[in-house]
C-alpha cells in the first residue's frame, strides 16, 4: 500500500508526486497456474486462476469532475438507463467525446491555459464504468488481484462502493489486491477514468489523444503464500553451445516450509534442466541451471524454452509460474552492438499502438498481422514508440523473432513548444517531477525484464536532458547489465551521459557518414527515427542502408512509422473513409501529421513498404557477367545459412519468361560466393535476368515460396535515341 488518498482531487489535478494510491508494487508479467501442464502452455489468460473481465460494461460520460456522481459505484445505485460499452476500447471510438490529434502541443492549449502540474478542470471528461461479477465462497479464501493493463490517463477504483485505489500513467500496469473488499455473490467494480491528469504533462506523444480502459482487465487468484516476482537471465556461452539460467524468485507469506522447483522445458516438450531450493528467510531465493547444446534466440531463429517455477508448502505444490525465454546475449563491445557475439543492424520501424476501429486497443489478431507483415518485409526490429506496449506484443515478438527497443512512457516536447507563459521544460531537473519519472522507468523495467526480445531500454522520447533523466539512466544501468540504454536527446548538453548509443532523428546521410569517419564519441549510432513515411515518401532510403554496410558503427534505424493513425469514419451518406487529424492552429506539426505509416490506417500495404523490404533484404546480388549468369552473392544474415532457401532465376522479356530454373546455395553468414548459372546469349534485344531467394518451407509468418530477397539485371538495355 503506497499512501492514503489526499482528497480525491489533488491526486489527478495538481500534485505530480501522487502517482498511485494502494496500488501493488510493479513486477514481472506473470500468471499463477493450477498445475504443471497448464503452466507448460504459458497461456496467461487460459489459466484456471484467471478471469478476464473484457466485454460489456455499463458506462456514463460526464463533462468534468464536478458533474460525476460520487456514489455511482454503490451496489444500490441505479444504472439501468446507462449505456453499454465494450472494454477494452477507447471511449471516443464508441461515440463519446471527441478524439483529438496533437503532435507538439498539449490538447488543452488555447482553451485552458494552465501550467504544469495542473490538469484541465473545465473540459476534462470523466468516464464512469460499472461491471458486476460473482464471487463464490472458494474464491473468498484466496488472495484476489484485479489488474488493468492500460487506462488513459488516470483512474480511481471502487469495489462495492468503496474507493480503494488510484493510478495514473496511461501505458503502465495497475494492480490492486481487492481480497478484503469482496463478498460472496454479486460484487460491483466501479472505475472512474479521467481523460487528463497531472501525469498527462509527461504524455505528449505524437498521437491521437483518447480516453478510457483500452487494454485487458482481469482478476487472478493466489494462495496466501505466492510468488510475487521473478527475474530471469538466460545467456549462452561465447561458443553458443551451453546456456546459463539464473533466476531470482521473490515470495510472499510465511517462508517456513516453502520451497521452489525450477524446470526448463525445450521446444519439443522435454525437460532439459532442473533446480530445487528452500525459500530464503528474506523471501528472495536464487536459482540456476545449465542447459547443454542450446538453440540460441535471435530474430532470425527465435528458439524459446519454457521455465516453470513451482512453489511448494511443506512439499505440496501450491502455485506454478512460467515464462518462455531465449538464450541471447546483448553487449556493446569496441563501440559495436552485438547480439550473441555478432554485429547487428537494426532494420527497424517505429510502431504506435493504434487501430482505425478501436483506437488504442490492439487485438492479438492485429498484432500478429503486424508482426507477420514486418517479418515478410525484412524488418527485424521495432521501437515501441513512445510507451510500453501491451504485454502480449512482447510475447509475440519473442515467438516470431523481433528485436525491441522498449520505450518508457515519457514525452514532453510540448512543454518546449508551448505558447503558455510560464510553462517549463519537463522533466529537466525539477524535483517535483522526479518521483513520477522514476516510477515510470521502474514500471517499464519490472514488467518487461524477462522478455528476450527486449534488447534495449529507452528512457522516453523528445524530453531533453536534466538531472531526472540522468537518474533514470543510472537506475537502469545499476539494475540491468544485460541490455543497453537509449535516449534521443541530441539537443541536451549532457546527452552523452544519458544514452549508451548516439541516437539521432532524421540525420542526413552525410551527417551519419561524418560521425562514422570522425568517431566522434565512440558510441554506436542509431537513427531512432528516419525516412519519414508520409505520403509518397521513403525515396533515397538506400543512401542510409548503404552506409550501414560500409561503417560498422552505423547500426541501422527505425522508419517513422508503421501504420497511419487514421480513424475509420462514416459520412452522411453512409460511406466509410479514413479520417486524419484536424488542423489545430498554425503549427505545421499538428493537423494531418498522423498519416505517416508504411501501412494505411486499415493496414493495407503501401508501395513504401515494398521499398523498405528491398532495402532491408539480407542478401546482396552483384553481376559479374549478367548475360552469362555469373553472379556474386553476399549473405548478410547474422545466423542463417542460405541453404534455407531456393535461388530461383528466370530470363524474361516484354513477352514474359522464356527460361528459368532453381539452384541451391550453401553460404554461411557474412560470406560471399560466386554462382555460374551457365546461361547463353538469349537475345540481341533488351531482356532481364531475375533472381529471387525463396523460402523452401512454410514458416510461422509466411508460406513456402515467399521471396526474401530479389534482384533484376538488364541485358542489352535499350537506349533511347530521342532527347
Amino acid at each position: 500500500m503506497e499512501r492514503n488518498f489526499t482528497d480525491g482531487y489533488t491526486e489527478w489535478q495538481s500534485n505530480p508526486e501522487i502517482v498511485a494510491v494502494n496500488k501493488l508494487p510493479q513486477h514481472a508479467t506473470l500468471m499463477p497456474y493450477e498445475d504443471f501442464e497448464e503452466a507448460k502452455k504459458a497461456d496467461r489468460y487460459a489459466s484456471s486462476k484467471c478471469k478476464l473481465l473484457n466485454g460489456k460494461w455499463k458506462f456514463k460520460l460526464y463533462k468534468n469532475y464536478a458533474y460525476r456522481p460520487t456514489d455511482f459505484a454503490d451496489p444500490n445505485y441505479d444504472t439501468h438507463n446507462w449505456d453499454t460499452v465494450t472494454v477494452p476500447c477507447s471511449w471516443q471510438m464508441q461515440g463519446y467525446d471527441q478524439p483529438q490529434y496533437c503532435n507538439v502541443r498539449y490538447p488543452w492549449e488555447g482553451s485552458e491555459d494552465i501550467t504544469p502540474p495542473n490538469a484541465p478542470v473545465k473540459h476534462n471528461p470523466v468516464g464512469c464504468y460499472i461491471k458486476k461479477i460473482k464471487i463464490n465462497e472458494a474464491t473468498l479464501s484466496k488472495r484476489v488481484v484485479l489488474c488493468f493493463e492500460g487506462v488513459e490517463s488516470a483512474f480511481y477504483l471502487y469495489i462495492n462502493g468503496e474507493r480503494i485505489g488510484y493510478s495514473e500513467s496511461t501505458f503502465n500496469r495497475a494492480e490492486f489486491d481487492i481480497s478484503r473488499y469482496l463478498k460472496e455473490g454479486s460484487n460491483v467494480i466501479g472505475v472512474e477514468v479521467y481523460r487528463w491528469c497531472t501525469g498527462s504533462w509527461l504524455e505528449c506523444q505524437d498521437m491521437w489523444r483518447l480516453g478510457g480502459i483500452f487494454r485487458d482487465v482481469y482478476i487472478y487468484t493466489t494462495e496466501r503464500e505466492y510468488i510475487r516476482d521473478f527475474e530471469i537471465h538466460a545467456e549462452p556461452d561465447s561458443q553458443l553451445h551451453d546456456g546459463y539460467i539464473n533466476v531470482t524468485v521473490k515470495t510472499n507469506g510465511a517462508y517456513e516450509g516453502l520451497s521452489l522447483d525450477m524446470s526448463v522445458i525445450d521446444e519439443n516438450g522435454d525437460m532439459v534442466a532442473l533446480d530445487s531450493q528452500y525459500a530464503n528467510e528474506d523471501h528472495i531465493t536464487p536459482m540456476k541451471a545449465i542447459v547443454t547444446n542450446i538453440k540460441p534466440w535471435n530474430a532470425e531463429e527465435p528458439h524459446l524454452y519454457t521455465v516453470i517455477l513451482t512453489l511448494k508448502n511443506n512439499s505440496l505444490p501450491i502455485e506454478y509460474i512460467s515464462q518462455k525465454i531465449g538464450f541471447r546475449a546483448v553487449e556493446i563491445k569496441d563501440g559495436i552492438i552485438k547480439i550473441n557475439g555478432r554485429r547487428v543492424v537494426f532494420k527497424g520501424t517505429n510502431r504506435h499502438e493504434f487501430d482505425c476501429h478501436t483506437g488504442r486497443y490492439i487485438t492479438e489478431e492485429v498484432m500478429r498481422t503486424d508482426i507477420e507483415l514486418m517479418k515478410k518485409n525484412n524488418i527485424n526490429a521495432v521501437r515501441t514508440s513512445h510507451y510500453p506496449n501491451t504485454p502480449r506484443w512482447y510475447e509475440l515478438c519473442d515467438e516470431y523473432g523481433l528485436y525491441v527497443i522498449d520505450e518508457n512512457n515519457m514525452e514532453t516536447h510540448g512543454t518546449g513548444w508551448s505558447t503558455i507563459i510560464g510553462c517549463p521544460q519537463l522533466p529537466g531537473s525539477r524535483p517535483e517531477w522526479e518521483k513520477a519519472c522514476m516510477e515510470r522507468i521502474k514500471a517499464l523495467y519490472q514488467r518487461d525484464k524477462n522478455y528476450s526480445c527486449v534488447v534495449c531500454w529507452s528512457l522516453g522520447n523528445e524530453s531533453l536532458g536534466g538531472e531526472t533523466p540522468k537518474k533514470m539512466y543510472k537506475w537502469l544501468k545499476e539494475n540491468d547489465k544485460s541490455r543497453f540504454v537509449h535516449f534521443e536527446c541530441d539537443r541536451a548538453p549532457d546527452e552523452a551521459s544519458l544514452s549508451d548509443v548516439q541516437s539521432k532523428m532524421y540525420a542526413k546521410p552525410w551527417e551519419c557518414e561524418e560521425y562514422a569517419l570522425t568517431g566522434r564519441d565512440g558510441r554506436p549510432y542509431i537513427l531512432c527515427e528516419y525516412t519519414h513515411a508520409m505520403g509518397n515518401s521513403c525515396g533515397s532510403t538506400d543512401e542510409y542502408t548503404r552506409l550501414w554496410d560500409k561503417y560498422p558503427c552505423l547500426q541501422g534505424g527505425f522508419v517513422w512509422d508503421w501504420v497511419d493513425q487514421s480513424i475509420l469514419t462514416t459520412d452522411e451518406n453512409g460511406k466509410e473513409y479514413l479520417a486524419y487529424g484536424g488542423d489545430f492552429g498554425e503549427n505545421p506539426h499538428d493537423g494531418h501529421f498522423c498519416g505517416n505509416g508504411l501501412l494505411f490506417g486499415d493496414r493495407t500495404v503501401t508501395p513504401k513498404l515494398c521499398e523498405i523490404k528491398k532495402l532491408y533484404q539480407n542478401v546482396d546480388f552483384n553481376a559479374i557477367d549478367a548475360e552469362r549468369g555469373i553472379i556474386e552473392i553476399k549473405n548478410k544474415f547474422l545466423f542463417t545459412n542460405l541453404n534455407h532457401y531456393d535461388l530461383y532465376w528466370s530470363q524474361s522479356s516484354d513477352k514474359g519468361i522464356f527460361a528459368d530454373g532453381i539452384v541451391h546455395i550453401d553460404l554461411e553468414p557474412f560470406e560471399k560466393t560466386t554462382v555460374n548459372l551457365e546461361l547463353t546469349k538469349a537475345s540481341s534485344t533488351e531482356y532481364y535476368l531475375n533472381l529471387e531467394l525463396r523460402e523452401k518451407n512454410d514458416t510461422p509468418y509466411c508460406k513456402a515460396g515467399h521471396i526474401v530477397a530479389e534482384e533484376q539485371f538488364v541485358i542489352n538495355e535499350f537506349v533511347s535515341t530521342y532527347d
